[in-house]
């Protein structure tokens, strides 16, 4: 009889700690996605697609209405079209993000505003940023909120 005691004891130890566990991992992972909604309330993000395969979350505001719509649109096509906008420092892959109040959608561009791909912009990010809104060519492969 004290060993199945002393074993049911060990089992509600572990089942504590995994209890435990689960709630610090959920707390962690909400507080995350909590924050991510903070920092940009509204906005939507489609993850576009460059001619080289590199993907960045573009995030929309919600009153760039037109940009949602064309960057929808796109997800279910598979169309590619110019997608920019002014440039920002950010904490991504490439050092740089489009500014969601910003975003516009085009068929046709100014050769000039054409970056093309991300890595061209990263590259020299000071001379795109002095243009104004530039472009990539780009493909909506997921659309995310």
């Amino acid at each position: 009889m004290s060993k199945l005691v002393s074993s049911n004891k060990g089992l509600t130890k572990v089942t504590a700690i995994i209890i435990a566990v689960v709630i610090v991992v959920a707390a962690v992972g909400g507080g995350i996605a909590w924050w991510y909604v903070a920092q940009t309330p509204g906005v939507r993000g489609f993850l576009v697609e460059d001619p080289d395969g590199d993907r960045m979350i573009i995030q929309v505001n919600p009153s760039r209405r037109e940009a949602i719509e064309a960057l929808t649109e796109m997800s279910k096509t598979g169309e590619r079209k110019w997608v920019g906008g002014e440039i920002e420092r950010f904490e991504n892959e490439f050092g740089f993000r489009f500014k969601p109040d910003t975003i516009v959608v085009a068929e046709v561009t100014a050769e000039g505003l054409q970056a093309s791909k991300y890595k061209y912009i990263q590259q020299d990010f000071e001379y795109w940023k002095g243009l104004g809104t530039i472009y990539i060519s780009g493909k909506v492969v997921e659309v995310l909120k």
